[in-house]
Parts: C-alpha cells; structure tokens; sequence
C-alpha cells in the first residue's frame, strides 16, 4: 500500500529514462525544469470525457518542484470549459495490485484534489481511483508521456480528441500522438494527405514504448485560420487495403 514515504530519487530517474531525447534541452519556469508532460482525456460524470494537459516540475537537483494541470470539460452544457491548477507532487511505491508500482500523487493528503496515477511502463501514466485501484478499463484513463523534445506550447491530441472540434491558437504546433504496434505490422497512415494549410514538421516517427508497443508522431505547422480536418487509418504495413481503425480530428486554427 502507500507509505508516507517518498521516493523521490526513483521518481527523478523514471521521469529522465521516460522518452529523453540525446542533446535536448530542459525547459525552465524559474528556478525549475520541466520534468515530464502528459496528455490524454480522463473520465467524465457529466460531459464526453476531461481533456487533461500535465506538467510535472523538479528543481534542478530532480526533487518534485510542483505541478500544472489543464483540464477542459468536453462537451458540456456550456461547451468545453477549460480549467487550470497547480500544487505539489510526489511520489511513492506499492498499489494494492502492485505493490512494487510507482505511483505519481497530485496535491496528496488535500480533500477533494488529491488525484494519483500508476506508471505503466515508461511512457504511460494510468489514472487511479480514491482507493488507488485501477480505474475500469472500459473508462478513458490513461496519460501519455509526450516526448520532451516538443515544445511545451504545442497542441498535442490523441485518440480521445478524434471527432471533436479541438481549438488551435494560431501559430502554434499542432502534434498527433496515435498508439501502434509496429512489432505485429500495424502503424498509423495520413489517408489522402493533409490539408495544405496544414504543413507538416518532418516525417511521421515512431516512439517506442515497451513489448514492442509505443506511439505515432505527426506534427504540424498551421499556415493560416480556419477548420481543418486530419483522416488516419491504423492499418497493415504490408500494404493490406483494410484498416483495423479509421480517426478523424477537427482542428480550428484561431
């Protein structure tokens, strides 16, 4: 179970082993860096579901120096509805399914904000529930480790931002991150290529995560306002006509 105890050395580690770039550059808020970014969409009673942006802060010696957090409410009554908040992080081991887990606790020990997350592998974090059991899996839950050569201001989406509008400031980098199994042949493809107001920033890139697993990378440059939209299909690499999955994402350049 969890201990008081926080085992902050082995935070520091898994958070530099998690998606480090050779020659990167850490990105500084004061007297701290940014540690990790994670984005996904998380559970929602009363709306399709909580766009969550993360940042975690450590000072420079690796100690947690504070987090960030966005969340937008998707599709509520009022539209999406965007919220920001910030306090202290920890870490500590041991879940009740796993008691050698690393677990990552936002504003511990504070009534109504506490939140925690179990490491999966290193590029995941899994939201846990009050009792740090596993959210059922049928829920959104998990948090994807965003690779830190990306600029903090860049507008990353995943799976759970396909088939809604998602607002992009103009200016500002636009980033899919789709997850693949390149070991049993299958990727992510652009189907019938971007829209030409959307450049793209490089080639698509694979990023690795364990057991052959990890995530697609496109990245985009906005040239000018107005809607887009983004067709995928997760398909065989052999070239198999059929795709296994098909995502489609609206973007509104501002």
């Amino acid at each position: 179970m969890w201990t008081r105890r926080y085992w902050i050395l082995a935070a520091a580690v898994v958070l530099a082993a998690c998606g480090s770039t050779p020659g990167q550059e850490a990105k500084p808020a004061g007297n701290r860096v940014v540690a990790a970014r994670y984005i996904g969409v998380l559970p929602c009673a009363d709306c399709r579901g909580v766009r969550a942006d993360l940042l975690l802060y450590t000072e420079p010696g690796g100690a947690p120096a504070g987090y960030e957090l966005i969340q937008t409410y998707l599709g509520t009554r009022d539209g999406d509805r965007s919220f920001t908040s910030s306090g202290p992080w920890s870490s500590g081991r041991g879940v009740p399914q796993d008691q050698q887990a690393l677990v990552i606790q936002l504003d511990a020990g504070q009534p109504g904000r506490g939140r925690s997350f179990r490491q999966i592998g290193p590029r995941v974090l899994r939201a846990l529930d009050a009792n740090l059991g596993d959210l059922p899996a049928h829920m959104p839950r998990s948090l994807l480790r965003v690779p830190d050569n990306l600029p903090t201001s860049a507008i990353v989406l995943t799976q759970g931002d396909a088939a809604q509008p998602v607002d992009v400031p103009s200016g500002q980098q636009v980033v899919l991150m789709l997850a693949s199994q390149p070991s049993a042949g299958y990727g992510w493809a652009v189907i019938d290529g971007p829209p030409p107001q959307l450049a793209p920033t490089g080639e698509p890139v694979h990023v690795p995560d364990a057991n052959g697993t990890g995530y697609d990378l496109f990245r985009y440059q906005p040239a000018q306002p107005g809607t887009y939209t983004l067709r995928l299909a997760y398909r065989a690499q052999s070239g198999a006509p059929a795709p296994l999955a098909e995502l489609t994402f609206r973007v509104n350049v501002r």
